[in-house]
């Protein structure tokens, strides 16, 4: 790795090919890459939220999940 250092400490004009090489076709790669604020994601899972104010959890597993899973 050393080596490598060293040769382009010694060859400044291939280190400043390499590098605009690298610049260059980044550059040029640029106008293919897509960008999306949302990506399109598919969701196999569906989540229902049914507040029941002032009930036992068992009361709205009985009463709530219950009629909404026998139901699908």
């Amino acid at each position: 790795m050393t080596r490598v250092i060293g040769w382009f400490g010694e060859n400044p004009v291939a280190a400043n090919l390499l590098m605009f090489m690298l610049i260059f076709s980044g550059l040029a790669t640029l106008p293919g890459v897509q960008q999306k604020p949302f990506p399109d994601i598919d969701i196999d899972v569906i989540q229902i939220a049914v507040p029941f104010l002032g009930a036992a959890p068992a009361e709205v597993e009985e009463g709530v999940a219950g009629q909404l899973e026998h139901a699908t």
